[in-house]
């Protein structure tokens, strides 16, 4: 990256910074109700929200845990290793290293695995060359795509010299976080037929879901459940009240308080969405769900089951490099580079893969049960890294951040159940964001995350940046000045230049994260305390829950890790 772009960047972030300050006032903001007496304490073997958890119980004010140990592929299983059939590149005329472009061989090996009903697609060591010498608009046939379940991309290795390397030499102005990306995941095909009525109130926590009929539901069957809310077109006889009940409930408290009107409520017809398994199909048109549903079910939502399965499954990415021409120059919008998209996948894999030079690096679009692991980035400074859109129940974990990217992970709408843990940023930048990128992402866990900040984007039109109960764990702070005083949000959309409200730039863009849980979050830099809301001190009270602040030791250190181990005690 040149020093020009380096400096680009760094003066646009003062911009923001200097624009910010002068749109605050100086009125202290109370956070309503007073905070919950004792305040929490790290227990000696667990943090006491985790000894709850494992007893079936909530902390006071109603906060308790998700439980994630069956995220990502086939419900938590291990990345398989797949043995064959074998589909040799090279024997459909992609040879590494020889200047020769090898787009249409390696699309064909990949086809004839299809054909096939799947198999490895498997690459040589060395460089194989897309679109080296085309000057067409960049279009689906200039990346590379897989339509069909059961088949995987192998290379011998993600190391540059001796590995394999896929190097996209095509980019285009026009892509964005929905685009093509170099490789390309695709199904049009997503829910089974089979929509069922619930015809029951459900408590949360509840296993039990009664419904009109049974139709494309068994045993063992992933399933999701939404509620609905009402529109002015389908209800106008409502009030914007009754509209948007569902909204407000989801995002309380933020729409509860007296300020409402410094809100701006997006689009929200559908704005709860929860993946689980079908543990039973009962004889009486009930089915008993594997995991507890997180809220209630209100018939006035209109709540509604479906099988989800998508026709593209048990695929995967492994041992390769994907590198592109990006030379870390973009706007917002306008990426130009991407390195591996899910549309509409469930149960699929990326591991062991290095991705360099590229402007957005993995996207999951509308995808479930994806596991991402052991991820290296670097090269040019890109945009977005890991995307979560509208994607449930993802396992990310173990990734390396070399270079910068202005959101490192990104969740939006209603994406669920994700867990992305253990990532560190090694590069040169501190500005390194997790990202709530607008809508209703709630219940998602995100641990042992090195050298990053919360920086939330997109949250004006979309409701609040995310929904409630969304957990940070053992999250290390970077040392990013110039944001408040060590806040833990540095960004969010009281932030924004053109925000000119009573909220402060940072102190107060918890309120745009309702009801988040954060536990053993620290600073960088010792001695130096991380605040939410000017405060480094614990506190729970209806729009947060904060626990071992600035407490390096809290345990578990792993929460997945946690729940995955102990399975049987969970509830007793």
């Amino acid at each position: 990256m040149t020093n020009n772009m380096t400096l680009a960047i760094k003066c646009f972030f003062f911009s923001l910074l200097l624009i910010s300050l002068a749109a605050c006032t100086d009125e202290e903001q109370t956070d309503p109700p007073a905070p919950v007496e004792p305040p929490p304490e790290p227990g000696e073997t667990y943090t006491p929200i985790y000894e709850k958890f494992l007893q079936g119980e909530e902390i006071e004010g109603g906060y308790t845990l998700f439980n994630w140990q069956d995220t990502g592929y086939k419900m938590g299983e291990e990345i398989p290793h797949i043995t064959g059939p074998i589909f040799h590149v090279n024997d459909y005329g992609a040879n590494p290293n020889d200047g020769q472009d090898d787009l249409i061989a390696i699309q064909t090996a990949i086809d004839e695995a299809e054909k096939a009903g799947g198999g490895v697609v498997l690459f040589d060591a060395g460089q194989y060359d897309l679109n080296i010498e085309n000057d067409e608009d960049f279009s689906d046939e200039h990346a590379i795509w897989v339509r069909s379940a059961n088949v995987v991309l192998r290379g011998a290795g993600r190391e540059k010299g001796n590995g394999t390397v896929i190097k996209q030499w095509k980019k285009s102005d026009n892509i964005n976080t929905v685009s093509l990306h170099t490789i390309n995941f695709h199904s049009n095909e997503w829910s089974l037929p089979g929509v069922h009525t619930i015809t029951e109130d459900v408590a949360k926590g509840s296993t039990r879901i009664p419904l009109n009929r049974i139709v494309d539901v068994t045993d063992g069957a992933v399933v999701g459940i939404r509620m609905q809310a009402w529109t002015a077109e389908t209800k106008p006889e409502m009030s914007e009240e009754e509209l948007y009940e569902l909204t407000n409930e989801l995002l309380s408290p933020l729409y509860d308080s007296e300020d409402r009107e410094e809100y701006v409520q997006g689009p929200s017809q559908m704005p709860f969405f929860f993946t689980t398994q079908v543990k039973e199909v009962t004889d009486n048109n009930e089915v008993i769900l594997a995991s507890p549903i997180p809220r209630a079910l209100r018939l006035k939502y209109r709540p509604l089951l479906f099988a989800l399965k998508s026709k593209v499954n048990n695929c995967g990415v492994e041992d390769l490099l994907i590198e592109s021409i990006h030379d870390g120059s973009y706007i917002e919008g306008g990426y130009d580079t991407g390195g591996i998209a899910f549309t509409n996948i469930d149960d699929c894999w990326v591991n062991n893969v290095a991705i360099q030079d590229t402007t957005l690096d993995i996207s999951l679009h509308n995808s479930r049960h994806i596991t991402i692991n052991d991820i290296v980035v670097d090269g040019a400074y890109g945009h977005h890294g890991i995307g979560i859109y509208r994607s449930d129940n993802n396992l990310i974990q173990n990734l390396h951040y070399k270079t910068y990217r202005n959101h490192v992970v990104t969740l939006t709408g209603t994406s669920s159940g994700n867990v992305v843990r253990n990532l560190n940023n090694t590069s040169d930048s501190d500005l390194l964001g997790i990202d709530f990128h607008g809508g209703f992402a709630s219940y998602n866990l995100l641990e042992n995350l090195r050298n990053v900040t919360l920086q939330s984007s997109g949250g004006w039109g979309s409701n609040a940046h995310s929904g409630q109960y969304n957990v940070v764990w053992n999250l290390v702070r970077s040392a990013l000045t110039g944001r408040g005083d060590n806040e833990a949000y540095t960004y969010c959309s009281y932030s924004s230049y053109s925000y000119d409200g009573p909220y402060d730039t940072w102190a107060d863009c918890y309120r745009q994260h309702p009801k988040t849980i954060f536990v053993g979050m620290t600073h960088i830099t010792p001695g130096e305390l991380v605040n939410i809301k000017k405060s480094p001190d614990d506190i729970i009270n209806e729009w947060r829950y904060v626990e071992g602040l600035n407490n390096p030791d809290v345990q578990p250190r792993s929460l997945y890790e946690a729940q995955r181990t102990n399975k049987s005690m969970v509830g007793q």
